[in-house]
């Protein structure tokens, strides 16, 4: 005669089998050996890729982002083209500064570094929120231009 297994029986089956053998890891016993930390120089990424310094990227957001956001300037598009990449030049070209919400910078900007050496991050409090400004550099040199303007989420 076969007999018949319940799913209770087969769930309580699954867990004894799942829960058996597992006990809690003991914890580690601290080491008296320091840990190697990562530094420039030890042959880590760090050496790899050369980390932009935040300061020159933060001036060139807010000038960007103050020219963009300059609407008085007559003509708009000649404050601003001097801060933009060629590409971003073509695209801003067609902008019409009606369209961009007022808003002043009133905050201290925040460079958001990655490790591409051409191409950073930079959020910008503004009356209506974060502007974030994607700026570029050729070749890992030369002044940063930005490439885009990403206004605040309404």
């Amino acid at each position: 005669m076969r007999r018949r297994i319940t799913p209770a029986l087969a769930l309580a089956i699954a867990a004894g089998i799942a829960l058996a053998g597992c006990t809690p890891d003991p914890e580690p016993a601290p080491s008296s050996t320091p840990l190697p930390s990562a530094s420039i120089g030890d042959g880590d990424l760090e050496d790899l890729v050369e980390v932009p310094d935040a300061e020159p990227l933060e001036t060139a957001a807010v000038d960007a982002l103050t020219a963009y956001l300059d609407k008085d300037a007559n003509p708009w598009f000649d404050g601003l083209r001097p801060h933009l990449t060629d590409a971003a030049a073509a695209a801003y070209g067609t902008v019409q500064p009606a369209n961009i919400p007022p808003a002043e910078i009133d905050g201290d900007p925040y460079a958001r570094l990655g490790t591409n050496p051409e191409l950073q991050q930079v959020d910008v409090p503004t009356t209506i929120g974060i502007y974030t400004v994607n700026l570029e550099r050729e070749n890992g040199a030369g002044p940063w231009l930005a490439a885009s303007f990403v206004p605040p989420a309404q």
